[in-house]
C-alpha cells in the first residue's frame, strides 16, 4: 500500500519535467531545416545529413 502513493508522487514529478525542462539537442526537424545557410558569399551546409546503414554502423565500431 505504501508503495502506490510513492509511484503516482513519482510519476506526477516526472510527468512535469517535460513541460518545463527543453529538450536536449537540437529536433530532427530543427536539423532539416537548418541544414543550409544561406550567406553574401553562396549557400553553406551547416550540417552533413547522412543515411548510415548497419554496415557502415558495424565498420565504424571496429
Amino acid at each position: 500500500m505504501r508503495a502506490l502513493p510513492l509511484a503516482l508522487c513519482t510519476a506526477l514529478a516526472v510527468s512535469g519535467c517535460s513541460s518545463i525542462l527543453p529538450a536536449a539537442g537540437p529536433t530532427t526537424s530543427a536539423v532539416v531545416e537548418g541544414a543550409d545557410v544561406s550567406t553574401s558569399e553562396g549557400t553553406f551546409a551547416r550540417y552533413e545529413i547522412v543515411d548510415l546503414s548497419a554496415a557502415t554502423v558495424e565498420a565504424l565500431r571496429g
